[in-house]
């Protein structure tokens, strides 16, 4: 998994460059449940968790200097 459109899934709206897709996105964000916000909490928590991407992130440092 990898890029924002993983990381949203289902909880929200992606938006293309291209401004009548824009607009109806902003429409459609403008009627999602509030609960959309806590969804989209837990996804993060649950698939991104945070001691995973330290320790990947450091070893993608060390691996940089050796």
């Amino acid at each position: 998994m990898n890029g924002i459109p993983d990381i949203i899934g289902d909880t929200g709206i992606i938006v293309k460059k291209d401004i009548a897709l824009i607009v109806e996105s902003i429409s459609k964000a403008l009627e999602l449940p509030e609960s959309y916000g806590d969804r989209a909490r837990e996804r993060i928590i649950n698939l991104f968790e945070l001691g995973k991407r330290e320790k990947e992130l450091v070893e993608i440092v060390h691996g940089m200097f050796e």
